[in-house]
């Protein structure tokens, strides 16, 4: 019987131990990247929804316009259903450190997010300047990349969605 209370003891706390974009508060979610100095202005209802945003954090750049990264939520009023993380890459010249960048913040939001690591295919698709997307237990991972008009400089997007469960 003391075997059977301490496995129900270990099973209720392993299930506590992770909340995660499903169940975290859109304030605690708003606060996933503070660490990466991507700290938001709060989560509110902007007049079309509910949205949390860092400013942009200017990276060490080589060109003229610095690269800059910031970080977004979405949702309702109760629940984020969307986070990202937008790159701007302005000075295509210094792209693998402005890539490493948002390689750590993707890392770390797929972890506070989903409670699992960034998979290789993921930060592959970031450094190769890819778009993909994939399905992962219940989450959509997305990497969007865009050349902008003028083809000098493009950003990329990393975003997770809740998907169907």
């Amino acid at each position: 019987m003391r075997f059977l209370h301490s496995i129900a003891v270990c099973l209720a706390f392993s299930t506590t131990l992770f909340a995660g974009l499903d169940t975290d508060a859109p304030n605690v979610v708003a606060a996933y990247l503070d660490e990466q100095n991507l700290v938001t202005r709060g989560y509110k209802d902007d007049g079309l929804g509910y949205i949390a945003s860092s400013p942009y954090r200017e990276l060490s750049s080589k060109g003229v316009m610095a690269n800059n990264l910031a970080y977004y939520c979405e949702g309702t009023s109760t629940k984020v259903s969307l986070v990202k993380v937008v790159l701007n890459v302005n000075s295509p010249k210094d792209e693998s450190n402005a890539h490493t960048e948002l390689i750590a913040a993707a890392r770390l939001l797929a972890k506070k997010a989903t409670g699992k690591d960034l998979p290789a295919l993921v930060q592959d698709a970031i450094t190769k300047k890819q778009s993909k997307t994939w399905t992962q237990e219940g989450y959509n991972i997305a990497v969007l990349t865009k050349v902008w008009p003028t083809g000098k400089g493009y950003e990329i997007k990393f975003s997770i969605t809740i998907g169907t469960r």
